[in-house]
């Protein structure tokens, strides 16, 4: 009796041992790699990552950050670090996403801490959490050590799927048009996305 105990003690410990090994999922709405070549970034939330061979990404860190401040910068003297300036706030060899409200639509700022243009296609997530709707959109590539900015007029946008990321051996800027047939969306929080 004592041994069928111990062994159910057992395997109720090795259970729990195995199951706080796996990550948790994230929380609704909170920005997380979809896989290895996808980010899911909520708005609110800063985020950065390093590029890798692939389009791979490597999450560096999530956190929460006014949308506003995804908003660009107003003329006057330049900030110095720590206190907003575009310019400097993203750590060297990676890039920071941010994605906040303008006016009645959206906007997206990119902050590219590498010595390296590159290209990427995005996908917003729109329509209600019940009913989530996927609408690709068009993007210019990004500079290498600057920020870049990007717009979505009259839209409520509550996420957006940024992935194939492709360096560029140039700086020329080249606006891509949104895909027509987006790849599967990861599952949403409140409902099934669906194509547009």
């Amino acid at each position: 009796m004592r041994a069928a105990a111990g062994m159910v003690a057992l395997a109720l410990v090795t259970g729990a041992s195995a199951a706080a090994a796996e990550p948790a999922p994230p929380p609704p709405g909170a920005s997380h790699l979809t896989d290895e070549t996808t980010l899911l970034l909520s708005p609110g939330e800063r985020v950065t990552v390093r590029l890798g061979s692939g389009g791979r990404l490597t999450l560096v860190s999530a956190i929460p950050e006014d949308g506003t401040h995804a908003l660009p910068p107003k003329p006057g003297p330049v900030k110095p670090p720590g206190a907003g300036n575009p310019l400097v706030e993203t750590p060297e060899g990676t890039v920071s996403f941010l994605a906040g409200p303008k006016g009645d639509g959206a906007i997206l700022k990119v902050e590219n801490g590498t010595s390296k243009a590159f290209d990427y296609q995005a996908v917003l997530l729109t329509g209600t959490d019940a009913a989530p709707v996927r609408e690709p959109t068009g993007v210019c590539t990004v500079l290498p050590l600057l920020p870049s900015w990007e717009t979505w007029p009259r839209r409520r946008v509550n996420a957006i799927l940024l992935s194939h990321f492709t360096p560029r051996d140039t700086n020329q800027v080249v606006c891509q048009e949104p895909r027509k047939r987006p790849a599967a969306a990861p599952h949403i929080a409140g409902g099934t996305p669906t194509n547009n």
